[in-house]
């Protein structure tokens, strides 16, 4: 959900970038959860999901992670990528998955997803919070 929140950020403020989300655990080739696409439609209609790998990692200038065991793993697993890596809460505070929940439990999560991708968005765009 925070990449197709990222990407309709990107596309209301005319901004053009390369947004991917991945999973460290995630098996490649799986569609986004139903609930997700319901609340993210069309932006996660045709979303595949990826396994975070160094080549993927290498595509981009900055990567968020929703929980700090993610960052971890990460800078763990693929040091050299260090340098872009960071919470996607400013305050590091870590932020659910809602996989396998209900629909009220994806609209809660969208929600908190939705607030700190906006900040983190104002934030490599327009250098604000």
């Amino acid at each position: 959900m925070a990449e197709a929140i990222a990407k309709k950020w990107a596309d209301q403020n005319e901004k053009s970038c390369l947004v991917a989300s991945a999973g460290m655990e995630a098996v490649n080739g799986w569609y986004a959860a139903e609930h997700a696409r319901a609340i993210c439609s069309p932006y996660l209609d045709n979303h595949i999901s990826k396994e975070v790998t160094e080549g993927l990692l290498s595509q981009f200038d900055v990567v968020f992670t929703m929980m700090p065991g993610h960052m971890h793993g990460i800078l763990v697993r693929y040091p050299r990528q260090a340098d872009k890596v960071f919470p996607l809460a400013l305050d590091g505070s870590p932020i659910d998955d809602p996989y396998g929940g209900n629909l009220d439990e994806y609209e809660r999560v969208f929600s908190i997803l939705q607030t700190h991708v906006h900040k983190r968005m104002n934030e490599l765009f327009f250098g604000r919070i």
